[in-house]
Formats: C-alpha cells, structure tokens, sequence
C-alpha cells in the first residue's frame, strides 16, 4: 500500500498564522487519518525515501499551538494538535520559554480553549505554578492582561469568565496565590487594579488567607498533597458569610472601595509565623 506524504510543517505553521483555520483543520485531520491508517513500519521505511517526514515532529506540533493560542483559535483546532500531540500544552515554546496556557490567557483566549489546555495537560499543575521570565504565573497573566485584553477586544463584562478560570488555576496551583512577580505584584493586587467583579476578589483574598495558613502543614504545595485543604463548598459557605460582612460594613462606601482597601490591606500584612 502506497502512504500519502503528510503536508510538511510550515504549511500548518503558514494557515495558522494567515488564521485560516479551516486549512489548518483540513491538515491536522489528514495527519491523524495518516496516523490511523498507516503501519509504523512502513511510514518507517519511507521516511528515508522523502525529502521530509510524512509525520509532523512534536516540536512542530508545539510551534503550531503556540502560535494558534495567539489567534483567538477555534476549539476544535486545539483540540486536534492535542490528539496529535498530547505534551504540547506542557511543553514551553523554544524561543520564548512561555507556555500554550500563559500565551492564550495574554492574548484573552476564550474560556473553553483555556480550559481545554489545562484539563488536557499531563503537568498541569507544573505549568500553572511556572512562572515566566517576568516572575509571572497564569494566575497573573488571567487577573492581568486577560482581563483588560478580554473588555478591550469583546466590549463586554468578563466577570463570570474571569471567575471560572480563577478557580480552575487556583486547583491546580493553589501555592501562587500569594507568589510575587518582578513588579513585586500578586494576583489579587492585580484583580482588585483591573476592577474585577467583587466575587472573584472575594475568592482570591480568602485561597490567599488560606494559603498563608495552609503553608504550615506537612506536605502543603507537593503535587496531589493539598487534596481536601479546600473545596469549591468551602467557596460558597465562605463567599456568603464575606458577601454578608461587606454588607454590614459598608455604611454608605462602595462595596467595590471597601473591599479594594480591604484586600490591599490584608496583603500588606505579614504571613503568620510557622
């Protein structure tokens, strides 16, 4: 049986960059069908015989996401180098050493894509704690340059978005609450400076309270260590009883001021002693 050449990388590399992503679809799914249909020890043998091999190489694959999370991508898109290449959303990108998850949330990604980078990634704890060259983790870029970017290109509220991917990174790295960047900034600070809605203030400040006093248990911040330390009941019970004492302490201010103060306040506190 004779096996059709797969299209070489920078032609998926060139329909992702033009956005044309109804080509870029077209080739990754001839490259699975190649993958299903094809013996190994054929395309093996054939790989000598062509100019380039019939298989995309991961290292492509992970150029290719990359420069797809910088597009505003169709799902189905990611989703597709995912299958081809199931590490590509762990593995950073050579040039910049930035990850698929902290480039979609700089460039305001929607929230399935981003969700889909985080619940298909093997490390995805790893990657949501790594910072980047500028000290800043996906915690960061959301509470930061997602947010702003999001209201600038939409136009529209980012409150709920914002708040499910808030908790979906703070489960898989509940340590970077509190994590500085080279600015000497946190999440929080950057959530309460961007205007984002009083809930998703409310969850920072209360992971970033629990944070401080969950460092002194054994094990705290090792992968699968912090199971059971805090729970989304944990944000509901603790969201209405904060929600309750803005109320009655507000006396006339703006619960968004009042709670902006108090936020700033708590972080300039010091971390209880161990």
């Amino acid at each position: 049986a004779t096996v059709s050449r797969a299209p070489s990388p920078p032609a998926l590399l060139r329909h992702i960059s033009d956005e044309s992503w109804s080509s870029a679809r077209r080739e990754l799914s001839r490259e699975i069908a190649l993958l299903k249909t094809s013996d190994p020890s054929e395309l093996s043998s054939q790989s000598s015989s062509l100019s380039s091999p019939p298989l995309l190489h991961p290292d492509d694959l992970c150029r290719a996401l990359c420069a797809a999370c910088r597009r505003q991508p169709p799902l189905d898109v990611i989703r597709l180098i995912l299958d081809l290449c199931p590490d590509a959303a762990s593995r950073p990108e050579p040039c910049t050493g930035r990850y698929p998850l902290h480039i979609a949330l700089q460039h305001a990604g929607s929230k399935e894509v981003v969700e889909l980078l985080v619940r298909r990634n093997p490390a995805a704890a790893a990657v949501c704690a790594a910072p980047d060259e500028s000290g800043r983790t996906a915690l960061h870029e959301l509470c930061d340059t997602y947010v702003r970017t999001y209201r600038e290109r939409h136009q529209k509220s980012v409150d709920k978005t914002a708040l499910v991917l808030v908790r979906l990174l703070r489960c898989c790295a509940p340590t970077t609450t509190n994590l500085e960047d080279a600015d000497g900034m946190t999440a929080i600070e950057y959530a309460v400076l961007n205007h984002m809605d009083h809930t998703s203030v409310r969850t920072l400040r209360l992971w970033s309270q629990r944070d401080w006093r969950n460092r002194r248990k054994p094990g705290y911040g090792v992968p699968g260590a912090q199971d059971g330390l805090w729970s989304f009941k944990d944000d509901k019970d603790a969201a209405v009883k904060m929600a309750t004492a803005t109320k009655a302490t507000d006396s006339g201010n703006s619960g968004r001021s009042w709670m902006r103060g108090h936020a700033i306040a708590m972080l300039k506190r010091a971390p209880p002693a161990a």
